[in-house]
């Protein structure tokens, strides 16, 4: 398996989040820290697959509670 990092705009792009969204998710524990790419460098980056694991994790987490809602009844025609 090929690890890869992706960079933050990307992260974001595929998250369909702004920075300020992710900060906060990161903050508060909901989406993995960044890590430096280089020892001693400033480039930050996120391993691909953590990044797709977690949007499965949601997509999933959606699923659940979608399926979790009362179907709506079928309008019947009036007469």
């Amino acid at each position: 398996m090929t690890h890869r990092f992706i960079r933050r705009g990307e992260v974001l792009a595929r998250l369909g989040m702004r920075r300020e969204a992710l900060r906060g998710a990161i903050e508060r524990g909901d989406f993995p820290p960044g890590t430096k790419i280089f020892a001693g460098g400033r480039a930050e980056g996120w391993l691909e697959d953590e990044v797709n694991s977690y949007i499965e994790a949601r997509r999933k987490e959606v699923r659940k509670i979608k399926s979790e809602f009362p179907k709506k009844k079928p309008k019947g025609k009036k007469q």
